[in-house]
């Protein structure tokens, strides 16, 4: 497990493999000459087969090994967090702004801002998001190492949910002095944040986050044992909003509700009885339950000249929302709990020729139609 935790803490900026092709086929030819020679050794040859439970064997499943693996890490890490990078545009993602996009001209300006404000060092500790899931992840696994008394860690192994990672963009401004003026930031608990709230607890990025965070804490402790231990992560992010409207009265303002999107199979003439795709989010004052949807795979079909980090897309057709209401509090013990019958609500019929990007796309659908 050592080889594992050390390869998710050795990922190079530019994504080169650490150990240079030549090196690596060099070792395969020498293991394989060795592999040749030692079986044409007469005596080595005669030998009786060893029974199955003598064989030399990991002490854990296959699944749980591959698990652990840097790529697999890296990979949901895409997925789960650096997916949803723009919540924290411009401030923490400089190298995303477009001078020739008209609409990032207000966020130039927001940059012009930290410019003057803060020194370069200060500016430097803010990009934080780097151009690939790759460095991003290598930088915030050196952000966490030795971490400071007056800062909590980017990646709280111990204590995922104090992750700085996470804490920050849930957390609000800074309280303001008499003068007008805010007070200095807090990286400790209670943490404070320049930018102001960026994610809401129990919505869909809050989940993402604290699910890759435990998961990845849990492979560098070596925690799993079994395959049943393992979590799905089976989550693609995407830009498709779906909303609730005009949310019951049975819904109080600021319980977790998960809205899970199932396709019309044609096939069969019923419904598809596992989801395409979810999202998860918070009664608002405004009686409105919004989220960008999580696609589920392999129930989603790629385009062929996609990968696997590239953000994901509906084909159109026929679906069913079902809604759950977390009156039962579950997902305060468990974030990344998905809820279950005793939590469904109702459910309503959508057919959808085309689906769009944005919350100001939103596919929505009035709370009354929601029926059991």
């Amino acid at each position: 497990m050592y080889q594992a935790v050390r390869l998710t803490t050795d990922i190079r900026q530019d994504g080169i493999a650490l150990i240079h092709e030549k090196t690596r086929q060099a070792e395969f030819l020498a293991f394989a000459a060795w592999i040749k020679a030692r079986s044409q050794d007469p005596k080595l040859r005669s030998l009786p087969k060893l029974a199955s439970a003598e064989r030399a064997r990991p002490d854990r499943p296959d699944a749980v090994i591959r698990h652990a693996r840097k790529s697999r890490v890296v990979d949901s890490f895409a997925r789960n967090v650096w997916s949803q990078r723009f919540r924290c545009f411009p401030c923490h993602t400089p190298h995303e702004i477009n001078p020739r996009n008209p609409r990032h001209k207000a966020p130039m300006k927001t940059l012009a801002k930290l410019k003057e404000r803060y020194p370069p060092e200060v500016l430097a500790r803010l990009d934080i998001f780097k151009n690939t899931p790759e460095a991003t992840l290598q930088y915030l696994i050196e952000q966490s190492r030795d971490t400071p008394k007056d800062r909590l860690p980017m990646i709280d192994l111990k204590n995922p949910k104090e992750s700085l990672l996470l804490l920050k963009p849930l957390s609000k401004l800074p309280k303001k002095r008499d003068d007008g003026s805010f007070e200095d930031l807090s990286f400790v608990l209670p943490v404070s944040h320049g930018g102001g709230m960026k994610m809401h607890k129990d919505d869909q990025s809050y989940k993402s986050f604290i699910a890759w965070i435990q998961d990845y804490a849990k492979v560098v402790g070596n925690q799993y044992a079994s395959v049943e231990e393992l979590p799905a992560d089976n989550w693609y992010g995407s830009k498709i909003v779906l909303q609730v409207t005009d949310a019951p009265k049975a819904w109080p303002t600021g319980i977790p509700v998960q809205l899970l999107l199932h396709r019309w199979n044609e096939q069969d003439g019923s419904w598809n009885a596992e989801p395409i795709a979810f999202t998860q989010g918070t009664v608002a004052p405004r009686r409105m339950v919004s989220g960008a949807l999580f696609l589920l795979a392999p129930r989603v079909a790629r385009a062929k000249n996609t990968s696997d980090r590239d953000p994901v897309s509906l084909p159109g057709g026929r679906f069913l929302i079902k809604a759950y209401v977390d009156h039962r509090g579950r997902l305060e013990k468990d974030p990344t709990l998905m809820l279950g019958k005793e939590d469904f609500y109702g459910q309503t019929e959508l057919k959808k020729s085309r689906w769009r990007e944005g919350f100001r796309s939103a596919t929505a659908v009035a709370g009354s139609t929601l029926k059991k």
